[in-house]
């Protein structure tokens, strides 16, 4: 997966899966340090679409990579095209 995927050492990724599901151990968690990347994990009790997109749109030490299931990227984009974020403020 690493080098398939090109991980690098110079790597940051936003882990907002639970540890109990595999794609957020096997491909976002292990392959980051696998590569020697950095894995932030979102320490929040329950998803929160503004919280992951304040994250991930920040300027100062910008993710490279973002991996997620179909239902995250779904509830991502709902909260962009319902307007619940002021996208000008970024």
């Amino acid at each position: 997966m690493n080098e398939a995927w090109q991980w690098s050492e110079e790597d940051r990724i936003l882990n907002v899966l639970p540890m109990h599901h595999v794609h957020g151990i096997i491909n976002v968690f292990n392959c980051s340090l696998w590569a020697g990347a950095e894995c932030v994990m979102f320490d929040r009790p329950k998803f929160d679409s503004e919280a992951v997109w304040q994250a991930l749109i920040r300027k100062e030490d910008p993710f490279t990579v973002f991996m997620a299931v179909p239902t995250i990227y779904n509830t991502l984009t709902r909260h962009l095209n319902e307007g619940n974020m002021d996208v000008t403020r970024y």
